[in-house]
C-alpha cells in the first residue's frame, strides 16, 4: 500500500478573499484591573509629590507623634523620589511590561511603608495614600501578568 505525503496548503493571500484564522489568538484577561492599577499608580505618584513638597516647604507642617523622625526635608525628598518613580513606571504598567509590574510593586510597597511611618502627623492624608497604594498593589500582583482565558469547546 502506498501512502501519499501530507501537504499543508497556505491560505490564499489575495484581495477579496476573507481570511479567518483557524486558531483564535489568546485574549488578555483582566485588562481592566491592570489599567485601574496603572491609573492609581499615577494618582499615588501625584499624592507622594504633593506630600513631599508640603514636607520640604514647611518643616512644621508635619508635627506630632510620628515614627518618621529626623530631617523633614529628607523625608520630603524621599516622598518626591517615590512619586516621580511611580509616575515613570505607570506607563509601563499600562503596557504590561514585566519590569514595570515589578518595579511598580516595589515603589508602591515603599510608598505604603513611608506613609505608614508618617501616619501620626496627618492620619487622613496617610490613610488615603495607603489605601490608593494598597489597591494598586493588589491589582498589580493579582492581575498584572498576562493571563490566557481557557479555550471554549465547540
Amino acid at each position: 500500500m502506498k501512502y501519499e505525503e501530507v501537504r499543508l496548503v497556505d491560505p490564499p493571500r489575495q484581495e477579496g478573499i476573507l481570511l479567518v484564522p483557524s486558531v483564535p489568538q489568546p485574549r488578555e484577561a483582566h485588562t481592566g484591573w491592570t489599567v485601574f492599577a496603572g491609573a492609581l499608580m499615577l494618582l499615588a505618584g501625584l499624592v507622594n509629590i504633593v506630600w513631599g513638597f508640603f514636607e520640604i516647604l514647611n518643616d512644621y507642617y508635619f508635627t506630632g507623634d510620628t515614627v518618621a523622625s529626623g530631617s523633614h526635608s529628607l523625608w520630603g525628598w524621599l516622598y518626591i523620589l517615590i512619586g516621580v518613580f511611580l509616575l515613570m513606571v505607570g506607563p509601563l504598567v499600562f503596557l504590561r511590561n514585566p519590569a514595570g509590574l515589578f518595579f511598580g510593586a516595589l515603589a508602591l510597597g515603599a510608598s505604603v511603608v513611608t506613609h505608614a511611618l508618617g501616619l501620626g502627623s496627618r492620619p487622613a492624608w496617610s490613610i488615603v495614600a495607603i489605601a490608593i497604594s494598597v489597591v494598586a498593589l493588589y491589582g498589580l500582583i493579582t492581575y498584572g501578568a498576562k493571563v490566557q482565558e481557557p479555550r471554549r469547546r465547540r
